[in-house]
């Protein structure tokens, strides 16, 4: 089951570049995430293009990559009848 805890993190944009930002959190587990976010022209929102993970554990270290492109929106419509 997950649960959820607490991290501490920062993002950055720079301001002279106001298409990319970039990421970083520790968790209390040993993780280190960090990442660089975008500007999806198409969704009118950040988006993360690229995302690293760090994992610490007393006998090894992992770690993982992640590239993210080609971001699409889906519509999706629900109806409620209550009897």
């Amino acid at each position: 089951m997950c649960r959820p805890t607490a991290s501490s993190g920062w993002i950055s944009i720079d301001r002279a570049d106001s298409q990319d930002a970039h990421l970083a959190d520790s968790g209390p587990l040993g993780d280190d995430d960090d990442g660089l976010l975008q500007a999806g022209q198409s969704l009118g929102l950040w988006v993360p293009a690229v995302m690293n993970e760090r994992y610490n554990t007393p006998t090894e270290e992992i770690d993982g990559r992640a590239v993210y492109k080609n971001f699409r929106s889906f519509n999706v419509t629900t109806e409620t009848k209550i009897k």
